[in-house]
């Protein structure tokens, strides 16, 4: 699955590497990437931040990142060591209580044990999330569509218009500078492609699913046919 923007390079905490075919595939590192992000999303409670994730089948476990916006990546915040866990309640960030005025940033990998090793073989998209006691931002709420089914012809193009619902109409969206306000992915590239700008183009006869993604990982999924 092609996910259009900016990711953070993975930290040596999870060891990234082209393993043989028989280990971990193209195929399982795309599923894998599908199933990551079709849970992801980021929210509050209180003063903690809940991080969930969709369960990778493959997978033995996973490194849960968590930062400020302003920091780098620099280390995995948790590591989860079952595949069945794909949720982290957060009070804490390097040893404070979060400052719920600040910005946070958070990713999901999904690794695999080889000969001993943690092979990290696919991520989840960045979402970027605004404190609840921020004064001047707020985040997405959800995502309006004007439309969430589409039919096209081989080699005809659509454009998914949506808008973003926020949590506090007083308040400002977060700027590109953390992240676009829309991310486009296809669950099946072979079937239908999607551009940064979310305009869906039909490959070959089939049907997959686009999913656009707010800045906070929350996700909206649009359904294609291709004639």
């Amino acid at each position: 699955m092609t996910t259009e923007g900016s990711t953070e390079a993975i930290t040596d905490s999870v060891q990234q590497t082209t393993e043989p075919a028989q280990v971990i595939t193209e195929e399982m590192k795309a599923n894998a990437k599908i199933a990551l992000d079709a849970g992801f999303k980021v929210t509050q409670t209180g003063s903690k931040l809940n991080i969930n994730w969709g369960k990778v089948a493959e997978a033995d476990g996973y490194e849960v990142y968590l930062e400020y916006c302003d920091n780098e990546f620099y280390s995995s915040y948790k590591t989860i060591a079952d595949n069945k866990t794909t949720s982290l309640k957060v009070s804490k960030l390097d040893n404070y209580k979060l400052d719920l005025k600040d910005n946070f940033k958070a990713y999901v990998s999904a690794y695999k044990i080889v000969d001993g090793k943690k092979i990290g073989f696919a991520e989840s998209i960045v979402g970027h999330v605004v404190g609840r006691k921020n004064a001047k931002y707020t985040n997405a709420k959800s995502i309006k569509l004007s439309k969430t089914k589409y039919t096209l012809n081989v080699g005809s193009t659509a454009k998914i218009k949506a808008k973003t619902v926020l949590v506090d109409k007083k308040k400002k969206k977060l700027s590109n500078a953390h992240e676009k306000e829309f991310r486009y992915a296809s669950s099946d590239t072979s079937i239908a492609t999607v551009d940064k700008n979310g305009k869906i183009k039909g490959i070959k006869a089939g049907t997959c699913n686009i999913y656009v993604y707010a800045r906070n990982g929350l996700a909206k999924k649009v359904s294609v046919s291709v004639k």
